[in-house]
């Protein structure tokens, strides 16, 4: 059993070994791959010039992306902000509607003619006659 689990980390110990001097072969066989286009690209202006624009291409999409992306932040800040004031609108006219049926319920008017007047509804109108 002992020389068993020897020989097993040995294995493992060597399979490990063997891996990483795959890893490091293949590293190294792609950088040379990688050194070669480099030097074909050098060497061949078309395809130099080609890169250069390839490159400034992905630069113009970046910086269209940004604009748009600051255009619509700008739009949907404005579109909350344009729906706080909507809000704050119809809340105050609500109110405004609000004090001229107390003014109205003071005086004696009927609910149904405030109601109509207001456009409040009956059960609204009953809401400020409780308080």
């Amino acid at each position: 059993m002992k020389n068993e689990t020897i020989t097993k980390n040995m294995i493992s110990a060597l399979l490990g070994e063997e891996i990483t001097k795959i890893k490091i072969n293949e590293t190294k066989e792609l950088y040379r791959e990688y050194k070669e286009v480099q030097e074909l690209v050098e060497k061949n202006e078309e395809i130099k010039e080609a890169t250069i624009e390839v490159e400034k291409m992905s630069e113009d999409e970046k910086m269209q992306r940004l604009a748009f992306l600051r255009e619509k932040a700008i739009l949907d800040e404005k579109d909350i902000y344009r729906a706080g004031i909507d809000k704050g609108e119809k809340n105050g006219r609500k109110e405004e509607k609000i004090e001229i049926a107390k003014e109205m319920l003071k005086k004696g008017i009927d609910t149904d003619l405030i109601s109509e007047i207001t456009k409040l509804t009956k059960e609204e109108i009953e809401k400020i006659v409780k308080k």
